[in-house]
C-alpha cells in the first residue's frame, strides 16, 4: 500500500491506457528524504498504483510506450507504466538527460542514443558540456545545447550548441556559445534558435 505523503506540486507527463504517470513533489524541507516522487495513477479511480522516490528532476522524464524511462541517480530506470516495474537499468557516467529522439529511441545524455524496449545501445557520441539540453530532432538530425565543461576562453566562451545525426550519432556541427545554453533549442524557419546568458543565438 502506497505511503501517503504530503504533495504540494504535481505535473502529468503522460496517460498510457488506464494510467496516468505523474510527478509529484513536497515542499522544503524534503518529506522522507527525497522531494520529488513518480506516480503510477489509475484513471478510473485516482488510486495510486506505484510510486517511486526520483533521484533526478521531473523534466528528465519520457514515457515512450508502455514504459516510463527516468533518472535515477546513478542509472536511467525504464518502468512499466502500469505497475511500476523495473524493465532496465543503464549505467549512465556523468551528468544524465534522458530525452526522446524518435519513437523508438531515447537520447541519455551525454554519450548513448538506446532502444526503448531493451535499452540497447544504437551509438555512443561525446557531446562536451555539463548540462545537456533537451534535443530538438530536425530530420535525421538532433540538436542539443549545453553550458560548462568547456574552458573558459578570454570571450567566456563556456558551452556549446551540437548537431549530430540521429543515425549514428556521428557530430555534423559544433558552434560555442558565450556562457553556455539556457534552455532547449528551437527551429524555425530553417534556423536553429538558443537562448544563451546573455542573447538569442542564431545558427543556419
Amino acid at each position: 500500500t502506497p505511503v501517503e505523503r504530503p504533495r504540494w506540486w504535481s505535473v502529468l507527463h503522460d496517460v498510457v491506457g488506464d494510467t496516468a504517470v505523474v510527478a509529484s513533489g513536497s515542499a522544503s524541507p524534503p518529506v522522507g528524504g527525497t522531494r520529488e516522487w513518480l506516480n503510477g495513477i489509475d484513471t478510473g479511480t485516482g488510486a495510486v498504483r506505484w510510486s517511486r522516490p526520483m533521484s533526478g528532476s521531473s523534466d528528465r522524464t519520457v514515457v515512450a510506450g508502455d514504459l516510463v524511462i527516468d533518472d535515477a541517480g546513478l542509472h536511467a530506470v525504464a518502468r512499466e507504466v502500469r505497475t511500476g516495474a523495473v524493465v532496465w537499468r543503464f549505467d549512465t557516467p556523468g551528468i544524465r538527460q534522458v530525452s526522446p529522439l524518435t519513437a523508438t529511441t531515447v537520447l541519455i545524455a551525454p554519450t548513448s542514443a538506446v532502444t526503448v524496449g531493451t535499452s540497447a545501445v544504437l551509438w555512443t557520441s561525446e557531446v562536451p558540456g555539463v548540462d545537456i539540453s533537451v534535443p530538438v530532432v530536425i530530420g535525421d538530425t538532433f540538436v542539443v545545447g549545453t553550458s560548462g565543461g568547456l574552458p573558459p576562453t578570454a570571450a567566456g566562451t563556456n558551452g556549446s550548441i551540437t548537431a549530430g545525426r540521429l543515425d549514428d550519432g556521428s557530430t555534423l556541427w559544433r558552434t560555442e556559445v558565450r556562457d553556455g545554453v539556457a534552455a532547449r533549442p528551437v527551429s524555425t524557419d530553417g534556423r536553429i534558435v538558443a537562448l544563451s546568458a546573455d542573447d538569442p543565438l542564431f545558427c543556419d
